[in-house]
Order: C-alpha cells, then structure tokens, then sequence
C-alpha cells in the first residue's frame, strides 16, 4: 500500500505547488491521482482491520492521510476558473472529514471496527470523490479526454470495490456486506467489461495489456466473494491495477 500511496500522493503535491494552474490541463493527472487514493486510503483502513491494527499498516494510514491533507491544504482557489475554485474548496472541506474517520479505526481499542464508523467513512469518502469530480470536469483537456475518462472511471470503480470486498471481510458483523447497497458482483461484471474495451480501444499499449493480464486473475476472486475471501491478494492486485491504470490515464490526458 506504501508504493501506492506514498508515491503518487508526494507526485500530486509536488504537482500543486507553484504555478500549476498557468495550464489548467496540468492539473488533470493530479486531481485524477488523488481522487483514486480516496478508496485505496479506505482499503487501507479495512487492511487495518484485518490485521488486527498491525503498527506498519497503521504507520502507513496515518502516513497517506496526512499527505492528503496537505495536497488539498495546498490546491490554490483562485485559478479564474470558477468551477474549479468552487469544487476546490469544497474539496477542502471534505478532506478533514473523510480523514478524522480514516484514522479512527477503534480496533485495537475494542478488538473490532464498528460498523457505523465504516458507514460514515464510506459517506464522508463518496463526498470527496463528488468534489474532486466536479473539479476534474471543469478542467479542459486534449483531444483523447474520453478515452482517459474511461480508463479513470474503470479504476475509481475497481478501488470501490476492491474497498467493499475487503470489507466484507474486514467487518465482524455478518449483514454487513449484505447491507451495503454497493454489489461487488455486479460492479466486477462492468469492470470486466470497461477494462476489456479498454484493453481493446487502446491495442499495443503495453501498460493496459499488463492491467488486462491483473485484471483477468483478480476477477474470479472478486466474482467469488461469497464463497472464499482472499483479501490479500485483492489488496494487492487493486493497488497494481490503480498504478497501471493511472499510468495509462497520465499518457491519454498529454494527447
């Protein structure tokens, strides 16, 4: 989880210092980067959880979160694009929020997570998704935007429901999963097919077809939620896909 968040959150606030919006468009890869790490900061937590408060995985949570509140905390809102300045600051007030209850995990306290606190923490993340949305869509972008829309879009929707997969498993109560409206069943068959086009669309680009090769070995897993929980591998392979995928969305948004 380190590789994932450590890197490419360090890249998203080195990218908003300075003069970033004199190209509005270079502001793109960025917030694209940090809306993804909302919900691999979320499957961190639910790691956090199944390992029982393991002192690294606690390190690294506390580390990525704090790393988030300084990017947001350095994204500039006065860029002339009243969008984007809007959806900034709403961006800002969304970050504490959403990062109090990533690092409020009371496992090692009580020797579980409790459910409301998770509730809470999916509500508090979904909003901060929904800001950093509106700030992606009021930046302009070249001509292959819907294609680097698609690939964003595939990997938003793979760390949701790596992030439900994991807790499932993470959760001690058993309705948990069931009562959760999100179907990682349902939301795996659309990835399939996202990440299938994609691979298609975009024939000879190495990185997707490596995504694709991920993509294809984790799903059986995910389609089988019910039967057998291997959250490891699921973590794993999510934060592999979401490396690749940023990649791929990196080159698309420079055309």
């Amino acid at each position: 989880m380190a590789r994932l968040l450590f890197p490419l959150l360090a890249l998203v606030l080195a990218s908003f210092s300075g003069p970033l919006f004199a190209s509005e468009a270079g502001a793109l890869p960025s917030l694209r980067e940090q809306q993804s790490a909302v919900y691999a900061i979320v499957r961190e937590f639910h790691m956090q959880t199944l390992l029982s408060g393991d002192p690294e995985r606690t390190r690294q949570i506390k580390a990525a979160v704090e790393e988030m509140r300084k990017v947001v905390q350095n994204l500039p809102v006065k860029t002339g694009n009243a969008a984007l300045d809007a959806a900034i600051t709403e961006a800002r007030a969304a970050v504490p929020r959403f990062t109090r209850l990533a690092l409020a995990n009371n496992i090692l306290v009580d020797g579980y997570t409790d459910d409301n606190l998770v509730g809470e923490l999916y509500t508090e993340a979904d909003a901060l998704i929904a800001a950093l949305d509106k700030a992606i869509k009021a930046v302009p972008a070249g001509k292959q935007r819907a294609q680097a829309d698609k690939a964003h879009a595939a990997n938003l929707l793979l760390q949701r429901t790596a992030a439900s997969y994991l807790k499932r498993g993470a959760q001690m109560t058993p309705d948990v999963g069931s009562a959760d409206p999100f179907d990682v069943g349902e939301a795996t068959q659309d990835l399939d097919k996202q990440i299938q086009g994609l691979a298609r669309e975009l024939r000879g680009n190495e990185v997707m077809a490596n995504v694709r090769s991920k993509w294809n070995f984790i799903r059986p897993s995910l389609l089988n939620y019910n039967e057998k929980s291997v959250p490891f591998i699921v973590d794993r392979y999510a934060t592999q896909i979401n490396d690749g995928l940023h990649k791929v969305v990196v080159e698309l948004d420079g055309k």
